[in-house]
């Protein structure tokens, strides 16, 4: 824009709703397990570990590493994860470097097709 003139950006952008990714990667391979629930609470957070815990070999242990959020701390999570004792729950500073892979490979979609897609439905969205 110029200096002085009005800007004319507008937000007409329309909602048609919402949708939670829930995604595990395997750093090794790049390879990115993922689905889609409609809310992001305790309950789909469970729901998706038990989907991490169909799909890994059961030889292999699983090393979570997960935002802060407070879904991640409830009693029903620390209680599924102390009967699983192959899945291991780092220590992990708030501002820790070792998530910035994880965070790239979700940049990558939302700035390709989520921020420039034009979704009608929540169904469009996932797909």
């Amino acid at each position: 824009m110029l200096p002085g003139q009005v800007e004319r950006r507008t937000n007409d952008d329309v909602r048609h709703g919402k949708t939670t990714l829930f995604a595990a990667l395997d750093a090794a391979t790049g390879r990115v397990l993922g689905e889609c629930q409609a809310r992001y609470r305790s309950v789909e957070f469970l729901k998706f570990l038990e989907h991490i815990e169909a799909k890994v070999p059961e030889h292999l242990d699983v090393h979570l590493i997960m935002d802060n959020y407070v879904t991640h701390k409830t009693v029903l999570i620390r209680r599924w994860l102390i009967k699983r004792p192959r899945f291991h729950v780092p220590f992990k500073p708030t501002s820790a470097s070792c998530i910035n892979m994880v965070e790239r490979w979700f940049a990558l979609p939302s700035h390709k097709q989520i921020k420039r897609g034009s979704h009608r439905s929540v169904r469009e969205l996932v797909n």
